[in-house]
């Protein structure tokens, strides 16, 4: 399996470490608990997606209506301001 690249950089090596040159076998990726598994994880990340994707718009509305929008300005972050 050819390395996965995203701009010059080794993504299985990087997540991996020293490790990820390790490939997973196919009866064990076929396997229904690592199947799952995986499912899980992708909607995870799925809703990570949305939770930032919701937040950038949030912002961007605030931005349009005249609001100032600080970067991570709030009460528990008063010594950025």
């Amino acid at each position: 399996m050819r390395p996965l690249k995203v701009f010059g950089l080794d993504i299985d090596k990087l997540g991996g470490g020293r490790n990820g040159h390790y490939v997973m076998e196919e009866s064990m990726r076929a396997h229904p608990r690592t199947r799952r598994t995986f499912r899980w994880v992708n909607w995870i990340l799925g809703l990570q997606v949305l939770v930032g994707l919701s937040a950038i718009v949030i912002a961007l509305v605030l931005e349009v209506r005249g609001t100032p929008v600080g970067f991570a300005c709030g009460s528990a972050a008063s010594w950025c301001c």
